[in-house]
């Protein structure tokens, strides 16, 4: 059963109070934060995606691409400018959210986008990653990881969203699916925090054009997810993005590797 109505995770900005986001964020599995990004910047965003990753745009599978549902596509993405901005990737207005709900030394561990194209069918409800342990104390451990989830496109019901099922990361699979869904709606500049163990499902795109979506994903510093980086690099960046990230932040940006170019 799907309920639109999650103002109770919901927070505006552009200035958060960490410790309710974060208090939030470990109650129900995901935080939804309006108004971080100017939403030129968005834009920006955008126009640079579409035109460095044509053939994303196209339904077909891609050498360059994991093929992740219907019509649905997921790429790491260069951290070329402006992608490489430290708005993005280490925004001063988010987080000391994240790492409170992470921890001091928390890294960034992946970038990517994933493009829903025009009719591409809702996923099947899943989450990002295998309990750790496949006990029961895996439902009583911290978050060791989220995703923040950047629209490039506004995602409403038109375009698709990422339903969730709040406080699902603290739930087996037939206890979460049992109760009621919540399908945000996010415009140019929010964004939305998500547990790594949270049941989520992406929905259709039933609009005339492309949902792409990026995934900035962070983590405590020993947790490193194989389990969805199997065709592609978690992370990607040139000689010179990778110096000047490891000046601003050299435990953020620990994992980020220089590629050969």
């Amino acid at each position: 059963m799907s309920n639109q109505n999650s103002m109770s995770s919901s927070f505006n900005g552009p200035i958060f109070n960490a410790t309710s986001v974060a208090a939030e964020f470990r109650k129900s599995g995901f935080a939804i934060l309006r108004n971080v990004f100017d939403k030129a910047f968005i834009d920006l965003l955008h126009t640079e995606f579409v035109q460095n990753y044509k053939h994303h745009l196209i339904p077909e599978d891609k050498e360059d691409a994991l093929t992740v549902g219907n019509k649905r596509y997921k790429t790491s993405v260069e951290l070329n400018a402006p992608f490489d901005s430290i708005d993005l990737l280490a925004n001063s207005q988010i987080m000391p959210a994240v790492r409170k709900i992470i921890d001091d030394k928390v890294v960034l561990a992946s970038v990517v986008c994933v493009t829903s194209l025009p009719g591409a069918q809702e996923q099947s409800s899943h989450r990002d990653h295998p309990w750790l342990f496949g006990t029961p104390i895996d439902r009583l451990l911290p978050s060791y990881a989220l995703k923040m989830v950047v629209p490039l496109v506004p995602m409403n019901p038109e375009t698709g969203t990422t339903r969730v099922w709040p406080e699902s990361q603290n739930n087996v699979d037939a206890v979460a699916l049992d109760s009621d869904s919540v399908d945000p709606v996010l415009d140019a500049g929010d964004c939305m925090f998500t547990d790594y163990n949270l049941m989520h499902q992406g929905l259709a795109n039933k609009s005339g054009y492309p949902r792409p979506v990026l995934f900035l994903s962070y983590a405590k510093h020993w947790f490193r997810d194989e389990q969805n980086f199997q065709k592609q690099e978690h992370l990607v960046a040139s000689k010179s993005v990778q110096r000047k990230l490891s000046a601003t932040d050299p435990c953020l940006f620990s994992r980020v590797q220089a590629s050969d170019y």
